[in-house]
């Protein structure tokens, strides 16, 4: 799928190619997150057992009523440390979702924003 994305290879590529080598490697996802709102992290084999009945969407609106699916990548970061990549999609049924390829930098006052945004799919 990331191959897709041909122009932020060429416009970043320090910060893409440290995202792609961050993706070749799995890890456990923390609860570290401060939201407004409540999460829950749902491991992959239980989507992947929903999935296998058949209908992925109402066996997860059983178990998590009113909430929807947000995945996030592995985050790659420039020598640097000012610029980060990363992938995250957004699921809330079988034609509800959309899914980003994200740039961020990191200002002067350590803050971070988005400096380029790249949809890539949605429904």
């Amino acid at each position: 799928m990331y191959k897709l994305i041909p122009t932020l290879e060429t416009t970043h590529p320090e910060v893409f190619r440290s995202f792609l080598e961050a993706n070749q490697r799995s890890s456990t996802f923390q609860s570290s997150f401060v939201l407004p709102v409540a999460y829950h992290l749902v491991e992959p084999s239980e989507i992947e057992s929903m999935a296998a009945t058949g209908n992925l969407w109402s066996r997860f609106d059983e178990r998590y009523p009113h909430s929807g699916l947000l995945e996030l990548s592995r985050v790659g970061f420039s020598d640097n440390g000012t610029q980060a990549a990363f992938y995250t999609s957004m699921r809330c049924g079988s034609l509800c979702g959309n899914g980003y390829f994200v740039i961020m930098e990191r200002r002067l006052n350590s803050e971070w924003v988005i400096v380029q945004e790249t949809p890539l799919w949605f429904s």
